[in-house]
């Protein structure tokens, strides 16, 4: 886990998020986010990502792995989310 940044609002009510968590998270622009209100005050802002895009996310420096990984790591990938999947 990636520790807390501070991140300042602008005039227009936007945030920047920083390039690491960004980029731990798998976003790029255009990403949808879902921004939710908790009763107790806390803001969360989750990635909205359907089943294919958890996939290639899942796979995420695979190609930096070397060729002769990747089998395994998409195997693994794969097996991964067939867990998430049985687990909602």
């Amino acid at each position: 886990m990636l520790p807390s940044q501070v991140v300042t609002l602008s005039t227009k009510g936007q945030l920047v998020l920083p390039r690491s968590i960004r980029t731990s998270a798998g976003l790029h622009p255009g990403s949808t986010l879902t921004v939710t209100l908790e009763p107790d005050g806390t803001i969360t802002v989750r990635p909205v990502r359907g089943k294919l895009e958890a996939f290639f996310h899942s796979l995420d420096g695979v190609a930096s792995a070397g060729p002769l990984d990747v089998d395994a790591s998409v195997l693994e990938a794969v097996e991964s989310l067939d867990y998430a999947t049985r687990q909602r």
